[in-house]
């Protein structure tokens, strides 16, 4: 009995222990997106609409870079270290993280002059005196976001999730402070000294717990190199997606106006509700495929994908269907009357998300596979065509019109994918490694996976 019992206990622990990196992605990917959520409605709630709109154009030059830091930094980083074994990651993550910095210094430049020329185009926006702050804050978001992905490579999920907790929480609370202690200064700018102000703890905290080495030029050149070859082609793809919806938002505040710029990304966060499961085990999903991949070729990862599938995509699905249904209850109860008579756009962003869960199944066999060239084929058609038709439907349908261009986008994006099918044809039994990752792309072996 004795034994039964302690072999119960022992197996409580283990399914325990298995679960429990999930459990922190979750939390993790909660933090994140609950804060960019609660951001989004004190900075609405409190600026009103047109200041909103305002802020919500500074934002996305965050939004740009770190999905620029998303291509070329963080999603190599979790199709390559699972590849490195023991010693070897080290200098791996060493040379990455040096190619992190320079990043982040050229993202900081390229936003400064960017937001500080607007001035000069687009006066009554009133960009330029928001340069300096926002600089500083799309160069500190990406360090804590970087040692946030690493964490998940180096199964210290756990670790993550304090750095999450600890940048987005921080910010939550310094916002609420200036709305609530200090109405009176509250404004766009503060609103990004104070988001910048949250980055710097948790980087310190990262830079202390992963000391890294300083590494050698020959492994940041060659790790550079094979980061832009996997990554050349998503970075097309990101920028293009980012760009787009950039078009949209400058075209809807040209043709509109600010408020409604507002109003567009304040339905788009309800509906991004759905980002804190599918991010959060996104970033556990990248990785895992890509082991499915390496282990059990085509065939292993079209099963873990079918997993994802029923278990992940099809409830979300169902959580969108029914915002889309009470979208404009939830919009108008959620961040004031000013926001109310637009449910019709709350139910179209929810019907491109819909989408988007499919699409992300395609996009998690792309990287796993090493097939971002797909991708990007698929993003520019789709872009292309939605552009051709983003200023006719905004004309026609006015904000209804910027989410109809985001479901033509999303499904020729889709329709684009197919040609992945072929991977599976024929059963992909062929498992995938590859000796050095950082001198050539992943050949087929007939014996064993590598560790």
């Amino acid at each position: 009995m004795k034994t039964t019992t302690a072999s119960i206990r022992g197996f409580r622990l283990d399914r325990f222990r298995e679960g429990l990196p999930f459990g922190w992605a979750l939390w993790d990917q909660a933090t994140a997106s609950g804060a960019n959520f609660l951001t989004a409605l004190i900075l609405a709630r409190s600026l009103g609409a047109e200041e909103f709109g305002r802020f919500v154009l500074a934002w996305f030059a965050l939004y740009f870079f770190q999905n620029i830091q998303i291509a070329l930094v963080t999603a190599p980083i979790k199709t390559f270290a699972v590849r490195f074994a023991g010693r070897r990651r080290g200098p791996y993550l060493s040379a990455v993280f040096a190619q992190q910095l320079a990043l982040a210094i050229a993202a900081a430049v390229i936003v400064a002059t960017l937001a500080s020329a607007s001035a000069a185009v687009v006066p009554d926006w009133r960009l330029d005196v928001l340069a300096i702050p926002l600089a500083f804050l799309v160069a500190f978001a990406q360090v804590p976001e970087f040692f946030r992905m690493v964490g998940y490579v180096e199964d210290r999920t756990g670790l993550s999730a304090l750095l999450g907790t600890l940048r987005y929480g921080t910010q939550v609370a310094l916002l609420l402070a200036m709305v609530l202690v200090f109405p009176e200064w509250q404004s766009v700018s503060l609103a990004l000294w104070l988001m910048f102000a949250a980055t710097l703890l948790p980087a310190a905290i990262g830079l202390a717990a992963y000391r890294f080495s300083f590494p050698r030029w020959r492994m940041v050149r060659r790790t550079a190199w094979r980061h832009w070859v996997f990554a050349r082609w998503l970075v097309a793809s990101l920028a293009l997606i980012i760009g787009r919806e950039n078009f949209v938002s400058v075209a809807v505040g040209s043709w509109l106006g600010l408020a409604e710029v507002g109003v567009l990304r304040a339905a788009e966060q309800l509906v991004m509700l759905v980002n804190v499961p599918l991010q959060g085990l996104g970033n556990l999903i990248n990785v895992r495929a890509s082991r499915a991949f390496v282990e059990g070729g085509a065939s292993g990862l079209l099963a873990f994908l079918k997993i994802v599938l029923t278990f992940l995509m099809l409830p979300l699905a169902v959580v969108l269907g029914v915002i889309g249904m009470f979208g404009d209850t939830i919009l108008s109860t959620v961040y004031g009357p000013e926001y109310a008579g637009y449910g019709l756009v709350v139910a179209l962003y929810a019907a491109a998300m819909i989408l988007e869960l499919g699409k992300a199944c395609f996009v998690y066999a792309a990287w796993a596979m090493h097939r971002t060239r797909v991708e990007f084929i698929a993003t520019v058609i789709a872009a292309v065509v939605s552009a051709v038709l983003t200023i006719p439907l905004i004309a026609m349908f006015g904000i209804a019109g910027a989410v109809l261009a985001q479901i033509v986008f999303v499904g020729i994006a889709i329709i684009g994918f197919l040609p992945l099918a072929a991977n599976f044809g024929d059963g992909g039994k062929t498992p995938v490694a590859d000796t050095d990752p950082l001198r050539g792309p992943a050949r087929p072996i007939s014996s064993e996976p590598i560790s």
